[in-house]
């Protein structure tokens, strides 16, 4: 085992472990608890690499002992842990105390490289479980960190077989810090380059579904809130006071019980049971993230959906919902045969983190399959509407797995019989003429119920505007004959109550579906981000031969299709641009918002041209596949034939030719200058091992060279013992050299030259 000589080692795995361990324990921690992780790690690591040092010296028993002792704390915690956390989180909070406790010992380079792929390790299970943008500092710093434990471990092995003069020069320049700057960011920017250039493929389907986090839920809430209804002797399952039911396993009848939940300004109102859409609540303008959901491409995170309809408030009219119990967590939502069978099935699979206090609802894309969640029990209702038995509490991590099928763009959850239309056929006692008139006019000449559909969506979002103003405007009764004759503008909750309306006055059964739209990818952690704001309406028709299928009427809004963003610096720039214009839209009065409002704009032709361009490749790429499968292949393979004939010929070239002409020249120094002779034989000897990958330092002395080379070409030692021998005393002696030297140099190098360039 070679011990490290060079103490730049120590502090740049300072770093790397630092890095490595702080992204693992501070995943999901506060900003105090991240603070004070930071501060006692960085002394107990900085302590324990100090201690290291000083074993490479001693071989302490005491810092042994040490090392020993914190590997037994490790697995005491581990011990502890493994009921309160989940089991990866367990395990690797043990593997950071065994690189931390190994420190301790660290002396050899074995041991160093252990701990840099522990650190690896750690690393990649934090940036697969964190969801910050900001983890990209993380990244970046740990990369340097690595960097920089490659390059002093470099140096340490040069000082290895450094001897003299020479260990004392690499001990004067090797200051990295300085020197290894320009390494160490061109290959993070090439990193980066290849990142927002290369692109990249689709990603895989889920396999594993997490579920658990923090929390689980009892039925005994269910029980809970049952009570209450009996008592109050309504019979309606409305909780009229907006409060969800607290997890059970959270409640303690001895402690401090925790502070009860509401449903405040700040969440949907479209996820109660009533749903007046003059009020969808504050939540439109809210920028916080609620939860934070991982799949191949963006989808509506369904939630509730309505059916009965008086003009302005939405009611979902269904009271019954079935009990779903798990097997190991794991829900299976087929109540009903689904036909699957007409169009292309797409996949999804989803999991989800949940960020805030969200009503008991388990969004899902449509139409859900099997779900994994931490409960005894769940509900589904005909909607397939999946119901928590509780308000789902941050920290909460679920997981689902959807099918669905397009039909001309737009997502359905394949065919499924109606018995009962009539629900869905439900029109306001109130509706004027002039509406039903309207859903007649925009259709006319349409004969094909979904045609009607599409065309009713398409004149709804070329027609009417799409604002936010109307959420603050004092609410109207009559509010559809105001949006669709009077003021043409408004939310999407207008734009989704008109359109079914005009459906059902055409005889098509039609729903309004609230959730929200995840949309948000961000390329940095891979998780699309969903916030308040991105809570939403849109609407569900029914075609006997496709099943439920989604329209969205709103402007400015579209559907989201599976498709992935292959190129990195397109994503990025998109969600930077979402985020811009996110805070103008959230903060319009602001003396800020103007200059967010040119970079958006700019952000905005950035996009447009980086649109272009890729188009432009695609286009590209399309007509060179095409000339490459008509005709370019022939002349792909004559090309490849003739570069094989060139190698071909080269290689005998150099194999046969030009190494025993050169061989040839030499020797014609043989009788003319002996010195010459020996001297030029050892120049082509390293010059044939400087093709082998070992050339010789300025630094090394021939004695130096003929031990490097021994220790890697074991095979040629002799030989190379020979001409260094021979080298120096012609290069260094009086006399010249004799004919048994020629003739063991001539031997020498003819063996090296076989050996080198032997097939």
């Amino acid at each position: 085992m070679k011990t490290i000589h060079y103490k730049p080692v120590y502090i740049a795995t300072y770093f790397l472990l630092l890095f490595a361990t702080f992204a693992v324990v501070t995943l999901d921690q506060s900003f105090l608890r991240s603070v004070l992780s930071f501060i006692f790690w960085s002394t107990f690591l900085g302590l324990a690499l100090m201690g290291g040092w000083q074993y490479r010296l001693s071989k302490s028993k005491t810092l042994s002992v040490t090392s020993n002792l914190f590997l037994f704390l490790g697995l005491l915690l581990l011990i502890m842990e493994i009921r309160s956390i989940s089991l990866d989180r367990a395990l690797v909070g043990f593997l950071v105390w065994i690189q931390a406790a190994r420190c301790f010992t660290l002396s050899t380079r074995r041991e160093l490289y252990f701990s840099y792929g522990m650190s690896v390790v750690l690393f990649i299970y934090a940036a697969s479980a964190s969801e910050e943008s900001g983890f990209l500092i993380q990244i970046f710093c740990y990369v340097l960190s690595g960097i920089f434990v490659l390059l002093t471990d470099h140096v340490d092995q040069k000082l290895s077989i450094a001897q003299g003069g020479d260990r004392d020069k690499l001990l004067a320049g090797g200051h990295l810090p300085v020197k290894g700057w320009n390494v160490t960011f061109s290959i993070v920017a090439l990193a980066i380059l290849l990142y927002f250039l290369v692109p990249k493929p689709v990603p895989a389907g889920i396999e594993a579904f997490p579920s658990g986090g923090a929390w689980y839920y009892s039925n005994t809430d269910w029980d809970e809130e049952e009570n209450k209804e009996s008592d109050d002797g309504s019979g309606n399952d409305e909780n009229t006071s907006g409060e969800f039911p607290v997890p059970d396993d959270k409640k303690s009848d001895d402690g401090p019980k925790p502070e009860p939940d509401f449903l405040d300004e700040s969440q949907y109102g479209g996820f109660q049971r009533k749903f007046d859409i003059n009020q969808p609540g504050e939540s439109c303008f809210l920028n916080d993230i609620v939860f934070t959901v991982r799949s191949a491409f963006p989808f509506y995170a369904r939630g509730k959906v309505f059916s009965t309809f008086d003009g302005r408030v939405w009611e979902d009219g269904l009271k019954e919902k079935e009990d779903l119990f798990p097997d190991e967590n794991r829900f299976d939502l087929t109540r009903t045969a689904w036909d699957l069978t007409s169009l292309k099935v797409i996949e999804l699979g989803q999991t989800y983190r949940i960020k805030a206090l969200l009503p008991p609802l388990l969004f899902a894309a449509y139409r859900p399959e099997t779900l994994w969640f931490s409960a005894k029990q769940i509900k589904i209702d005909a909607h397939d509407s999946v119901y928590s038995p509780a308000a789902l509490r941050k920290g909460t991590i679920y997981s689902a797995f959807s099918k669905m099928q397009l039909v001309d763009g737009h997502p359905s959850g394949g065919k499924v019989p109606l018995p009962d239309p009539a629900p869905y056929l439900q029109l306001p006692d109130l509706l004027s003429s002039e509406i039903k008139k309207l859903g007649e006019t925009l259709t006319e000449g349409i004969s094909d119920p979904f045609a009607q559909a599409k065309q009713i969506e398409v004149r709804l979002k070329a027609d009417y505007q799409y604002t936010l103003d109307t959420v603050l405007e004092d609410p109207d009764q009559n509010t559809l004959d105001r949006f669709l004759f009077e003021t043409k503008r408004g939310h999407c909750e207008y734009f989704a109550s008109a359109m079914v309306v005009l459906l059902r006055t055409l005889g098509i059964p039609a729903r309004l579906v609230t959730g929200y739209v995840a949309d948000d990818y961000s390329p940095i952690t891979g998780y699309y981000e969903v916030r308040r704001l991105d809570a939403h309406a849109w609407v569900e028709a029914y075609f006997p031969n496709y099943g439920w299928v989604a329209f969205e009427p709103t402007p400015g809004s579209d559907l989201p299709l599976p498709k992935h963003n292959t190129l990195g610096f397109t994503a990025l720039t998109k969600y930077i641009g979402d985020r811009i214009k996110t805070a103008i839209e959230t903060n319009r009065n602001a003396w800020w918002a103007g200059i967010l409002q040119s970079i958006s704009d700019g952000f905005q032709r950035t996009q447009t041209f980086l649109s272009e361009v890729v188009a432009f490749l695609k286009s590209l790429a399309s007509r060179f596949w095409q000339w490459f499968k008509d005709e370019g292949l022939e002349h792909f393979l004559r090309v490849l034939g003739f570069l094989l004939i060139v190698y071909l010929v080269y290689e005998v070239f150099v194999r046969f030719f030009y190494t025993r002409f050169r061989w040839w020249q030499i020797r014609a120094w043989r009788e003319k200058d002996p010195k010459r002779f020996v001297c030029l034989c050892y120049l082509e000897m390293e010059r044939v091992f400087q093709k082998k990958g070992c050339r010789r330092p300025s630094a090394f002395t021939p004695r130096e060279y003929e031990a490097l080379l021994s220790g890697q070409f074991q095979a040629a030692a002799e030989e190379v013992r020979t001409l260094t021998d021979c080298f120096q005393q012609a290069r260094y002696g009086a006399h010249l050299p004799e004919h048994a030297t020629l003739e063991a140099v001539s031997s020498a190098y003819d063996r090296i030259r076989r050996w080198a360039y032997a097939p």
